[in-house]
Parts: structure tokens; C-alpha cells; sequence
């Protein structure tokens, strides 16, 4: 057998093993009828549109700006958080309890609740539903069947997750890379933060009684009763920590490159903070319009985890039967 069949046939074998794994179609069965399937894929537009909002930027110059929002939406790709629970979800994958809980979503008083969450929620219904409740608040049981699905769903976390998904970067630009380490930097980072978890689980009670306001008690009791159930709060957990591991990495790459950003020493780079040493002051310097402001030097986050054996046709491409062999079983690793 020649060596180019052999790399064909290795690479087949990379593209038919790593299309579908067991379990891929009631996975993706279930993000769908959960309503995080469309949740999760947006969530990456949503947390760049936050993040180039909370950044002060009138003084700043357009290419500044436009390279802010590069760095943003290299950190928070498409695909990042969908990515990472469905490989979270395909690690923890059980027949008997994943089914399950697909049968248990299947059911009338779940459709119905799942579709109270999905209803668009318009703002100014929103706000006009908050103004009532002053007048017509909760009874002390709904509050307490509220506090419950906050925490199967973990609305107040994802809600501060997305706001603090720019604190760091919004302290690097206001105090610069040497002064975002001081102790004024930190401790009104941390003072940011405490008013925001506080903000977003006030956000999350209101958000959760307007979502289920045509629900009644026992509904949302037997709703909670599925969601918390052994099984199926297992799966809810291993979303919540898949969703959570990608917002470390993509804050961590998102830093970092902002840093690199602000570090580099290119002509027309606006520069917030005096070179870091010693006896360096916090300096917040203003910047006016560079004539150049190269291309950041950025490397691309990559989440591929669907699609890696697309990239895998690549290796027939090489020039010679050795490239290709190696390449398709590097592919396999």
C-alpha cells in the first residue's frame, strides 16, 4: 500500500472519528430545547458590545478604538461558549441521564416554561413591569420559588459575569499597565465588582419574575422540582462550569493582549502609563491621533472544536507523502 494511501486513510479515519462523538445528537438535542443553544451563541456579540460601551472612549482616537475592538472580539470569538459546554457536556456524557433529562424537557409543563424563558423581553416592559412592583410586589413564597431558579439558573452570575468581563481591561485603560497594580487600581476594582454581583442579583429577581409572570406557583414548584433533580442539576452544573472556564480563558487572552497592546512601543501607539519600574508613578496620560497605528500584534483564539477535521483536508495539500502522513496523525492526537 503506498504511503499517500496510507495518509488518505488515516486521515479518513481523523475526519470520521472526531465528526461525531456518542452522544452529539441528544447533546445538541438538549442545548436546543433548553433554549442555550441561541443563549450561548449569542453571548459573544453580547459581551463585546458591553465591553466597547463601558469603555470611556471620547478622547481616544478611531483607530484606537477600532483596535480595542479587535482585541475584544479576538478574545470572545463566535462559537467560544457554545464550544466549551458542548465538549463539557460530551466529557460527562451518560446515556440514561442525558436522555432523561431530554424526556423531562419533552414534557408539556417544561415546553410551556422553557418558553416563557425564550419570549423576547422588550425593555421598556421591562421597566414599565419593575415600576409595578412597588405598587403589587411578590408574595414572600414567589421571592423564595424566584431565589430557587436563580440558582438552578444562575441568572444573577451570568449577569455579572458579562459585566465583569471588562472591569480588568477598563482598569488597564484608565490607570495604565503599571498603575492598574496599585493598590487605589485594586481596591476600586474590587469595589466595582461588589456593586456589580450586588446590581446584577437585584437584576436577576427582576428579570425572573417578569420571565415566569404568566406561571403560576405550583408550576414553577414542579419545574424546580425537574431542574433540581439529581441528575439533571448535574448537567446544569457541568454548563455552568464550562461557561465559566470560558470566560477565564477569554479574559486571560483578552488581558494579555491588551497589555501587548499598550506595552508596545510602535510609533502612534497611545501610551497610558510611564515605563514600569520601581519608583514609577501611576500616570494616565490623554493621546491624541496617531498618523499610524499598526496592526496589533495579536495572536487569534481558536475554538475549532467542531470543526477540526476541516482543517485535517489541509494535510492532502502538502508536497510530499511524509508531510502528509505526519500531518493527518497529528490530527488524530
Amino acid at each position: 500500500m503506498g504511503k499517500r494511501m496510507v495518509a488518505g486513510l488515516l486521515l479518513a479515519f481523523s475526519i470520521s472519528a472526531s465528526a461525531s462523538a456518542p452522544g452529539d445528537d441528544v447533546i445538541e438535542r438538549i442545548l436546543e430545547v433548553s433554549g442555550m443553544q441561541g443563549y450561548l451563541s449569542g453571548l459573544p456579540a453580547q459581551i463585546v458590545a458591553n465591553a466597547q460601551k463601558s469603555v470611556d472612549a471620547g478622547a481616544m482616537p478611531e483607530s484606537f478604538r477600532e483596535n480595542l475592538a479587535k482585541i475584544y472580539s479576538r478574545s470572545y470569538p463566535n462559537g467560544l461558549f457554545i464550544d466549551e459546554v458542548t465538549e463539557a457536556l460530551r466529557a460527562d456524557y451518560d446515556r440514561t441521564r442525558y436522555e432523561h433529562l431530554l424526556k423531562m424537557f419533552s414534557s408539556p409543563l417544561v415546553k410551556k416554561m422553557t418558553s416563557l424563558e425564550s419570549r423576547p423581553m422588550a425593555a421598556e416592559d421591562l421597566r414599565k413591569f419593575i415600576a409595578g412592583l412597588s405598587a403589587n410586589p411578590p408574595s414572600p413564597e414567589r421571592m423564595a420559588l424566584i431565589r430557587r431558579m436563580d440558582s438552578v439558573t444562575q441568572t444573577s452570575t451570568m449577569i455579572a459575569r458579562v459585566e465583569l468581563s471588562s472591569t480588568d481591561s477598563n482598569a488597564l485603560l484608565k490607570y495604565g499597565v503599571c498603575g492598574s497594580d496599585t493598590d487605589q487600581a485594586k481596591q476600586e476594582i474590587e469595589q466595582k465588582k461588589m456593586e456589580i454581583m450586588k446590581s446584577a442579583r437585584q437584576a436577576a429577581a427582576s428579570i425572573l419574575l417578569y420571565a415566569y409572570r404568566d406561571a403560576t406557583d405550583s408550576e414553577l414548584e414542579n419545574y424546580l422540582a425537574i431542574c433540581e433533580d439529581g441528575g439533571n442539576r448535574k448537567i446544569w452544573e457541568v454548563m455552568q462550569n464550562a461557561v465559566q472556564d470560558a470566560f477565564t480563558k477569554a479574559g486571560r487572552q483578552e488581558i494579555s493582549d491588551l497589555r501587548q497592546y499598550l506595552e508596545s512601543s510602535s510609533p502612534g501607539n497611545p501610551k497610558f502609563a510611564t515605563p514600569c519600574g520601581k519608583d514609577s508613578e501611576m500616570v494616565v496620560r490623554s493621546v491624541s491621533e496617531p498618523k499610524i497605528v499598526p496592526e496589533p500584534k495579536i495572536a487569534p483564539v481558536v475554538h475549532q472544536v467542531r470543526h477540526r477535521a476541516r482543517d485535517l483536508r489541509k494535510c492532502l495539500d502538502l508536497g510530499n507523502d511524509e508531510s502528509i502522513i505526519r500531518c493527518a496523525e497529528r490530527g488524530r492526537k
